[in-house]
């Protein structure tokens, strides 16, 4: 065992060594891995290994997500807003989050998220676009959102508006 640790650290740099100062090895095919390594396993095994199941399910959209999402569309073309996508994807310094239809008005994002939606992803999403839209369940017309706003979570309807 010393032997091979020796051999291993013989073909390391004197910076690199650093990473390997526990001789950890691989739970599965004995090779070296680094100290920082949480798992236990090196990455050519996390790369074979079979993927798990998730541990929650994803739930199918609805039918009527789907129509709702073509209102925010027709919605946002009404805008004059071009190149709408569903389901895009942005990252920004906050993060990254997926509007269910976005697309630019003058080179900068306008969103509408369709039903309810989280409070993180509302603020990460004010911090990307210049305007977000929400269009509430069992609605036709998206309000505009603002950040001393409260909206449901499931259905999206306003639940305060507290004007500072």
């Amino acid at each position: 065992m010393r032997e091979d640790w020796d051999e291993f650290m013989g073909t390391k740099k004197r910076t690199n060594k650093t990473h390997y100062s526990m001789g950890r090895k691989c739970q599965r095919c004995q090779r070296f891995i680094t100290d920082n390594n949480k798992s236990g396993i090196c990455n050519e095994c996390l790369r074979l290994a079979p993927v798990p199941e998730p541990k929650h399910k994803m739930f199918p959209e609805s039918n009527e997500h789907k129509a709702l999402k073509q209102v925010g569309k027709q919605f946002l073309e009404s805008l004059g807003v071009s190149d709408i996508r569903f389901e895009r994807s942005v990252i920004s310094n906050l993060g990254r989050t997926k509007f269910d239809v976005a697309g630019k008005l003058n080179n900068q994002y306008v969103a509408v998220e369709c039903g309810g939606s989280e409070k993180r992803k509302l603020k990460v999403a004010l911090s990307i676009t210049s305007e977000i839209y929400i269009l509430p369940y069992n609605s036709n017309v998206p309000f505009k959102f603002l950040s001393y706003m409260t909206i449901c979570r499931q259905c999206g309807h306003l639940l305060s508006c507290k004007v500072a």
